[in-house]
């Protein structure tokens, strides 16, 4: 047989060969992601997955959220559905240990509360405690108390920022519950600048929630408000949630006040280890 109808015959058998590949790999990629079928397949055969995409490293906060939090939401509501709080709480988790520890959190811009000056994230020197809240979910008083006291405990070392997700006339109102150690600053959602901050930290984790960082704004932990598990009174309609000037009994004041304290001191006591 000629050497040129040979070589015709080879690249013809190669070109089959590779249609076929093609044609496989379109087949696959045509089958919709079930993260229902993906979760339950998990559970039987005891996976310890965390349902995330990439669990690639991220030079930036924003760039982990944007790659990872459309699959995690998704899978997330799957576990909330079955009522699967456990599998919620590890899925969260995973995405803070694999995706959000250790990116840089971006140089936000921020206003703060007194003078309404805008300030870049940058602008703090210090490791920062971030709490990112909103007037109907507040601190009450017991944690208020906590918050006021571990920041002029460990001013010095570290900036403590509490971020609102509000207009500036109703931020107004609570500043006066901070002492000085406190930076209380505000997102005002109407202004076009503050698009990136508000749908990568606010609508990406929820509030309260709680960032830890070191002086270069690298991420230590990222972690949910802390909630009390008790309470002494039964729920009064003419006190609104979250107010600071909630009607504690002095003993649930205690309780409250002791818990709060302890996990802010297991947190600063992380960050100063990291110094």
């Amino acid at each position: 047989m000629p050497q040129n109808l040979i070589m015709k015959v080879k690249y013809l058998f190669i070109g089959f060969l590779l249609s076929c590949v093609c044609v496989l790999a379109q087949d696959d990629n045509t089958n919709e992601y079930d993260p229902v079928d993906r979760y339950d397949k998990d559970l039987e055969n005891q996976k310890e997955t965390s349902l995330i995409g990439s669990l690639a490293d991220y030079n930036f906060f924003s760039d982990a959220i944007d790659r990872n939090i459309n699959l995690y939401k998704v899978n997330s509501q799957v576990a909330h559905e079955k009522k699967d709080l456990e599998r919620a709480r590890f899925l969260y988790d995973s995405l803070v240990q694999n995706c959000l520890k250790g990116t840089q959190f971006d140089n936000f811009i921020v206003n703060k509360a007194k003078s309404g000056e805008p300030i870049y994230f940058e602008s703090f020197q210090k490791p920062i405690y971030l709490k990112t809240i909103a007037t109907w979910c507040e601190p009450n008083e017991s944690e208020a108390a906590a918050f006021n006291d571990i920041a002029n405990e460990f001013g010095d070392l570290i900036d403590f920022v509490v971020l609102y997700w509000e207009p500036k006339e109703k931020v107004l109102e609570k500043v006066q519950y901070y002492d000085a150690n406190v930076s209380v600053v505000y997102v005002d959602e109407q202004d076009n600048y503050s698009s990136d901050i508000v749908r990568r930290v606010k609508h990406s984790l929820g509030l309260p929630s709680i960032f830890l960082m070191d002086r270069k704004r690298t991420i230590l932990n990222v972690k949910k408000g802390l909630a009390p598990k008790f309470t002494e009174f039964k729920y009064d309609s003419r006190v609104r949630f979250g107010e600071f000037n909630a009607k504690d009994s002095q003993d649930h004041f205690v309780k409250s006040y002791t818990e709060y304290f302890d996990d802010m001191v297991e947190d600063i006591s992380s960050m100063i280890s990291k110094m």
